[in-house]
């Protein structure tokens, strides 16, 4: 029995295609605001202290506390500790907001941020995604492995609100393409992905 490459998620494809020359150690995501007050995205360097640990913690402690709140309050409170950190000539270390925050400010629902700061966002979130696909599957494409990461998309999926899903480009489809794929995965013997792809050829 083979697995047909369609089944693998559109989201997964696109990461591991993103992923070429960057990995979970590359520096976080910041936003640096000069003189002019406009935003310029940055890279923080990593350091071997544990801050790339606590920017992941206080990001899980931010997920928390924004998904008790609306996602207006979300995108206002985000506003202003981007405009509290311009005042005082101070960057935003992008990967300590929680995902709803970075949502707020790619979608822009209130026409409040900067093409920059949307851009800079954009960019963390992406970070995330293919952190989350280099943990899952690592440097070995197995099949178990591939539906490893593809049932933890769907339980991010759901966890997710309306706007996560919508920042990350994630639909119906998303979940039911993961779902599908996971579904085969279990009732094929086939080890790894290239073994699919031989099938296919």
């Amino acid at each position: 029995m083979t697995v047909s490459l369609s089944g693998l998620s559109t989201s997964l494809a696109t990461l591991l295609g993103q992923s070429s020359g960057s990995s979970a150690t590359d520096g976080v995501s910041a936003l640096t605001y000069g003189a002019t007050g406009k935003a310029t995205s940055t890279t923080a360097a990593t350091s071997s202290n544990g801050v790339t640990i606590s920017a992941t913690a206080k990001a899980k402690a931010a997920d928390v506390a924004d998904n008790a709140k609306d996602f207006a309050t979300v995108g206002k409170e985000t506003r202003a500790t981007l405009d509290a950190a311009k005042k005082a000539g101070k960057s935003v270390d992008l990967s300590e907001l929680s995902g709803r925050a970075l949502s707020a400010m790619i979608l822009d629902k209130s026409d409040q941020f900067s093409a920059g700061e949307q851009a800079a966002a954009k960019k963390e979130l992406n970070q995330r995604m293919r952190d989350d696909v280099m943990s899952t599957i690592g440097g070995s494409a197995s099949l178990t492995s591939l539906a490893n990461y593809n049932q933890l998309l769907i339980s991010d999926y759901d966890s997710m609100s309306v706007e996560e899903r919508e920042a990350r480009g994630w639909n119906a489809q998303t979940r039911s393409q993961a779902a599908a794929f996971v579904a085969t995965a279990t009732n094929t013997s086939t080890s790894s992905l290239f073994d699919l792809l031989n099938d296919d050829a």
